[in-house]
């Protein structure tokens, strides 16, 4: 038995016992291993995030919580998720993040102690461009064990103002960490390798979407263009993301309260990711459609149909074909939010399920359904 079906169980006779369980079970919530990115056209940088490249990639949880570890915590105090795609247009990848916090603290403090750079609401973002793995701190003669190549991984901690309602801020601050020792060392600015960038919040919805240069462990700021990598399909890369909550609005100083990570991570490594990449996640870089969902190259009418049911309110769902296993199904809306999702498990040729759907508004929407590396989308009206 897995830690995730111990969890699991662990929740459910929780639940029985207390009379109540977290309405999300948060903390068994992972990103995809492996996130497939697919080709898309790259989408306008605006933080809005409804371009068609969105909106049949699945979300990716940023809801682990590394400190305080393992402590499960409510939806309404705080949820995150991502998307990422990458463009062979423009060599980027490119990041859509929404975090729902109750309380949100922007800003960030440059300069000091390394150690009060996290004690705002930021974003970090880890990517291993060769999957290696391994410390990635100091450069040189390794000082305590923590590595000789700071470019080896990078962890890039993005701090922002939060603007106003209803607009936009471009500019960020990234900051990692870099120098030969502790007694030598500094948080270089790489803004630059963020060509575009836009945070806006909404009541409790903050949402970031970004580009993001992938560049390799010869990195140095003299060498930014050598060291800048040429994306394509089947590359595989490490890379997890992160969320820094100050629950704290008016204190002084400030002070991270929870840490949330998209990845699994042991007990004993729960704060591992900014020094050493062996517990990031993986993302492969696959084939994808220019047009986004509803692109009809995605789906194979023989073996994947979807149909309303206006008497039963359901939408029935038809795969046949020779896999057999899991089948995550999302459903997401004309603006490209998701408003429906599910793992169906598939035990012969044949899939025939019925989805009940007493809530779902009149409107048009995209049924998708995933297998492998395949991916099935279709069209539907629902008009009852």
């Amino acid at each position: 038995m897995n830690f995730f079906t111990k969890m699991f169980l662990f929740l459910i006779i929780s639940a029985f016992i207390t009379g109540s369980i977290y309405a999300d079970v948060q903390t068994v919530t992972v990103q995809d291993d492996t996130i497939k990115a697919p080709d898309v056209t790259a989408p306008v940088v605006d933080a809005i995030g409804t371009d068609a490249c969105w909106q049949d990639v699945p979300w990716q949880s940023i809801d682990q919580v590394w400190i305080q570890y393992g402590v499960p915590v409510e939806a309404d105090d705080y949820s995150g998720r991502f998307k990422v795609v990458w463009s062979s247009q423009t060599n980027l990848l490119y990041f859509l993040v929404e975090v729902t916090d109750d309380v949100s603290v922007g800003g960030y403090r440059r300069g000091g102690q390394t150690a009060d750079n996290y004690h705002y609401d930021l974003l970090e973002v880890f990517i291993d461009e060769d999957c290696s793995g391994g410390l990635h701190i100091f450069d040189g003669t390794p000082q305590g064990g923590q590595g000789t190549n700071a470019e080896n991984a990078f962890s890039y901690h993005i701090y922002a103002d939060f603007p106003e309602e209803g607009q936009v801020n471009n500019t960020c601050d990234v900051g990692d960490t870099d120098g030969t020792r502790w007694g030598d060392n500094w948080s270089p600015q790489y803004a630059d390798h963020f060509p575009e960038f836009a945070i806006r919040k909404d009541g409790t919805l903050v949402t970031r979407e970004f580009s993001l240069i992938v560049n390799n462990d010869t990195f140095e700021v003299d060498n930014k263009e050598n060291a800048r990598v040429s994306l394509a399909v089947g590359k595989v890369m490490g890379l997890s993301l992160a969320v820094c909550d100050n629950d704290g609005i008016d204190e002084e100083p400030k002070t991270r309260d929870n840490f949330f990570g998209s990845v699994w991570v042991e007990a004993a490594h729960y704060n591992d990711h900014w020094m050493n990449a062996d517990d990031y996640g993986r993302i492969k870089l696959v084939a994808g459609s220019a047009s986004g969902v509803g692109d009809e190259s995605l789906a194979n009418p023989s073996s994947f149909r979807v149909q309303a049911l206006p008497n039963s309110g359901e939408i029935l769902l038809n795969m046949t074909n020779d896999y057999f296993g899991r089948v995550p199904v999302n459903i997401y809306n004309i603006l490209g939010q998701q408003v429906y999702q599910s793992s169906l498990y598939k035990s012969q040729q044949t899939l025939h399920e019925g989805l009940s759907m007493p809530n779902l508004s009149r409107g048009v929407y995209f049924i998708t359904a995933a297998i492998a590396d395949q991916r099935y989308s279709q069209k539907l009206m629902w008009m009852f």
